[in-house]
């Protein structure tokens, strides 16, 4: 006979489109053990919270029967359909985990530090027609920065920056090459940017940091449902008008149009200044200076074309140094989901007595 619980677990799985292998290798149990929870079987404290994590889930819910709708829609829905169509299972898995990390991350960002400065900011706002997508994005990326970083310097690291304003970033691999990254916003959670490491581009210093910077505009003005709901999926070259303001938002936000000067010399030595100074790629720096009209589109993909090869060499985008738990008495591995800003916020937590340090191990061992 199956039990309320059992029978959540079935219905979430299966909306997941988890098998029950996948699932009990998630969770660390035997296939035949989720099988006979299904059926209805007992299940101790410890293996409700392991095969509640392995559904993105909470244990209090399946606990209760709640199955918290579909997951393909309510976490991972999408304003036009990916190029090569919806996410995997798997990805979809890890998707709905970064919600429920940023619900995590809530609490603790409200506990230390108080209001997210991004999720204050938050205004969902329609593509002005009046205008082409990218020079809107240039405007919203302009305001922004004026509002987060007035200061008229280049931004040394986007991902510190981010951690600073209460912005969560995960650095998880995903099954689908065609998600550079994703914006997850919620009512309940802190606003949270999944950046594929699957991809090289993603865990290169510059392609990483124009994908932030993309990644805060459907943070700060997209909304993808009825609610205040954001779950937005980047593809590269996307022709969808909302992914080109994104586009255009990310230049002007790393370098605002008022701020740049184009000095003497010939184009291709004034692009690679622009991305020397400010922290874009060359591709970057030539699109933005067709954007502020130093070039034509021709001459500007003409000129990438012809020094497809060359490397912007910055300081810009190092690696984000993580808070040893050692420090605060916790030996627990990190896993990619606490290897960010959740992880070094439960530390924290737990070194001021905010939280115990057996919460703090439990957050770091989220995955």
């Amino acid at each position: 006979m199956s039990s309320v619980w059992g029978n959540a677990v079935r219905s979430r799985r299966i909306s997941l489109g988890l098998g029950l292998d996948a699932v009990a290798m998630l969770g660390g149990m035997s296939a035949a053990k989720v099988e006979a929870i299904e059926a209805g079987a007992p299940l101790s404290v410890s293996e409700l919270e392991r095969i509640a994590a392995a559904l993105a889930t909470e244990p209090a819910a399946l606990r209760r029967g709640e199955t918290e709708g579909d997951p393909s829609r309510g976490i991972a829905r999408f304003r036009a359909p990916l190029a090569g169509g919806l996410p995997s299972p798997a990805d979809i898995r890890t998707l709905a985990r970064a919600t429920e990390a940023g619900r995590v991350h809530a609490f603790l960002w409200d506990l230390l530090r108080g209001a997210s400065q991004v999720r204050a900011l938050r205004r969902v706002l329609s593509l002005d027609t009046s205008k082409k997508p990218w020079e809107q994005g240039y405007d919203l990326g302009a305001q922004a920065r004026e509002r987060l970083v007035p200061a008229r310097r280049a931004i040394p690291s986007v991902q510190r920056l981010f951690e600073e304003r209460g912005v969560l970033v995960l650095m998880l691999p995903l099954e689908s090459a065609s998600i550079e990254a994703a914006s997850l916003a919620q009512p309940d959670a802190s606003p949270v940017v999944v950046l594929n490491t699957s991809l090289p581009r993603m865990r290169s210093p510059l392609p990483r940091r124009a994908a932030l910077a993309h990644e805060l505009c459907h943070l700060l003005h997209d909304s993808s449902a009825e609610r205040d709901l954001c779950t937005v999926l980047s593809e590269r070259d996307s022709v969808d008008p909302i992914e080109q303001r994104a586009s255009g938002f990310a230049p002007s936000f790393l370098a605002p149009k008022a701020w740049v000067h184009r000095g003497t010399g010939a184009l291709p030595a004034a692009v690679r200044r622009l991305g020397e100074s400010w922290g874009l790629s060359f591709e970057g720096a030539a699109w933005h200076a067709k954007n502020l009209r130093w070039c034509g589109h021709e001459e500007a993909a003409a000129l990438i074309g012809e020094h497809r090869d060359v490397v912007i060499s910055t300081p810009f985008e190092p690696d984000v140094e993580r808070v040893d738990a050692s420090r605060a008495g916790i030996e627990v591995m990190r896993t990619p989901f606490s290897s960010s800003s959740l992880g070094d916020l439960a530390i924290e937590a737990a070194e001021k007595g905010d939280i115990s340090s057996g919460r703090a191990a439990e957050i770091i061992a989220f995955r």
